[in-house]
């Protein structure tokens, strides 16, 4: 039996492959999603070093998302492997071969970023801080 799909979630859905054209797209997400990681992973490393500072910072909710963005590059893997499949040229070779690395440092990223947030998490337990709740 399959388990239902969450609407909020469409990439735990069947998958529909995407044709190479597309793949100067993919590499554009990606690209912004490590920029966007990088800055999380600064204002997340603050969090845990200076945790009263941070009160009602929305932790579940961004553990939530960064689980959320580690589960659609696990979907980038698969797409890669669908185009490595086919006949490519030398130039998509070279753009899938950065693509995938890109997926690989936005991976590490968003693992420490997880990594970081478990940490924030265990100090604001014993601290007695309340977490806040999702939003």
């Amino acid at each position: 039996m399959n388990k239902p799909v969450p609407l909020d979630k469409p990439w735990l859905g069947p998958i529909s492959w995407e044709p190479i054209s597309n793949l100067p797209e993919f590499i554009r997400t990606v690209d912004d999603g490590i920029k966007d990681a990088e800055e999380q992973a600064a204002v997340i490393r603050q969090a845990v070093e200076n945790p009263h500072l941070f009160k009602g910072f929305p932790l579940p909710k961004m553990i939530e998302l960064h689980k959320d963005q580690r589960d659609i590059l696990a979907v980038y893997r698969r797409q890669i492997e669908q185009w490595r499949t086919g006949p490519l040229s030398m130039e998509q070779h070279l753009d899938l071969a950065y693509f995938e690395s890109h997926c690989i440092r936005l991976d590490a990223l968003l693992s420490f970023s997880l990594d970081k947030l478990e940490q924030l998490r265990n100090k604001l337990a014993k601290s007695g801080r309340p977490v806040s709740p999702r939003r």
